[in-house]
């Protein structure tokens, strides 16, 4: 493996924690007017629901900032030590960070469409 493949790939994820951390902020600020506008015990289903959002969304962003980190770390390491083995592994584990970080982002895809049903519901019922 050459030393300068695991720091090609940084910028790729890099545009996943922009992305990620985006989706972060939008999240915080329904939140944020779902608190102000006390809403009803009806509305409490889905904060809950998006409050467990924003914690896989957390959890997959600083997932993100370890693999960039290892994947730099890996990169030094093939280019630097004469072992690369030491580098293969660390490779491997940031990977895996990367995979598990996208895991949570498949999740919060799911809750949210499972959120926006509940919505659609909501909406239903009220016009009825």
């Amino acid at each position: 493996m050459d030393w300068y493949l695991p720091i090609t790939i940084i910028p790729g994820v890099g545009v996943l924690i922009v992305s990620t951390t985006n989706q972060i902020i939008a999240l915080n600020i329904d939140i944020a007017q779902m608190i102000s506008n006390k809403s009803c015990m009806e509305q409490m289903r889905i904060f809950d629901k998006k409050n467990n959002q924003l914690k896989k969304l957390a959890r997959a962003t600083v997932l993100f900032y370890i693999s960039s980190a290892l994947y730099v770390f890996s990169g030094l390491s093939g280019a630097f030590m004469s072992s690369r083995g030491v580098s293969e592994v660390v490779l491997i584990a940031a990977t895996a960070c990367l995979f598990a970080a996208l895991g949570y982002l498949i999740f919060y895809g799911h809750d949210l469409i499972k959120i926006q049903k509940i919505q659609v519901e909501q909406i239903k019922n009220t016009k009825q």
